[in-house]
């Protein structure tokens, strides 16, 4: 049955600066632009409030928790029913953080994430932007529609944090940045087969979806991206799974979304009706997802490598033809 989540993003698209508050005002306007979308989430770019800004000392404009710009937006997520994730550059006892927050329905704060790679500043290596502290834990946030993760900006040129979010089944990524991301970011999604959700200060924030394709972009014409995903989604591999699109589409026909990648040589299922899951549909035709396929791959492969007795590892489908 669907698990439709709809989501909506924000570019800055360089406007930003010349002050804190011009750039607290600003955001404030792109996200009541956003809730005109009815959004389950809207995301919002890295430390928008510091945007543009050059000054020495920009750490001092830190802000305590709760704050101004937290308040600002917990009253967009309380006066529309929606989450927010709203990242800025804040103030805690072991120091100042880039840090993203998520507010509930309720504009109650949910959890945070502190960036846990920001980047060098300055050739002499001494320390890291803003004079920030780097962060130590990879935390998901469920929410009424599903488990959620985030990573920040720099993050993306580190695997651990999405390996740590995958591992922990965040079924969306959300990237709040300073730039696009481009190629890494289509990378990422294919990679861990998930919807990935970016938030820019530049110009194109997107909504990917589990196969690295783009749903919705900003540009320099709209600095607003939305779209409405489902989360119960799955992917198969053909192998030993091909046989049953025939009789995947010949009993369902449009009632089911089947999407066949043919280079990839997978495919992907949904279903559009409210009564059916995916998950039924799996055990119906005795697919096996993706991941389960690769995983019972891999222990076998183990196996023979350290010359250890073959698993006992009886697949869904029997003795289903594996390449036809």
């Amino acid at each position: 049955m669907p698990r439709n989540v709809r989501i909506a993003t924000i570019a800055l698209a360089g406007q930003h600066g010349p002050t804190v508050a011009a750039n607290r005002q600003r955001m404030a306007g792109l996200i009541e632009q956003a809730m005109a979308e009815k959004p389950d989430i809207v995301a919002i770019p890295e430390s928008f409030t510091i945007a543009g800004l050059v000054d020495p000392h920009i750490e001092e404009m830190a802000e305590e928790v709760p704050g101004p710009t937290l308040e600002m937006a917990a009253g967009y997520a309380r006066k529309h029913s929606a989450y927010i994730l709203c990242p800025i550059l804040s103030r805690r006892p072991d120091g100042t953080h880039i840090e993203a927050f998520l507010l509930d329905r309720s504009g109650q704060v949910a959890g945070s994430y502190q960036k846990h790679h920001p980047v060098v500043e300055g050739c002499e290596y001494a320390k890291v932007e803003f004079g920030s502290r780097p962060g130590s834990t990879f935390p998901v946030f469920d929410t009424d529609f599903g488990r959620i993760g985030v990573q920040i900006c720099f993050d993306i040129e580190y695997p651990d944090g999405w390996e740590a979010l995958d591992r922990a089944g965040a079924e969306i990524f959300f990237w709040l940045s300073a730039y696009d991301g481009g190629r890494d970011l289509t990378a990422k999604a294919w990679q861990y087969h998930r919807f990935l959700v970016s938030a820019v200060q530049t110009t194109y924030a997107r909504i990917l979806n589990t196969m690295g394709e783009t749903l919705a972009i900003t540009g320099i014409h709209d600095p607003i991206a939305a779209s409405t995903i489902d989360l119960d989604v799955a992917l198969f591999h053909t192998d030993f799974n091909k046989t049953q699109i025939q009789a995947i589409r010949a009993k369902y026909g449009p009632e089911v979304t089947l999407r066949v990648y043919h280079e990839e040589g997978c495919f992907t299922l949904q279903s559009n009706r409210p009564d059916l899951s995916v998950s039924a549909l799996s055990a119906e035709f005795q697919l096996d997802p993706l991941k389960d396929y690769l995983a019972r791959n891999r222990r076998l492969q183990d196996a023979l490598r350290d010359g250890l007795p073959v698993p006992d590892l009886p697949p869904p489908y029997g003795a289903r033809a594996q390449w036809v």
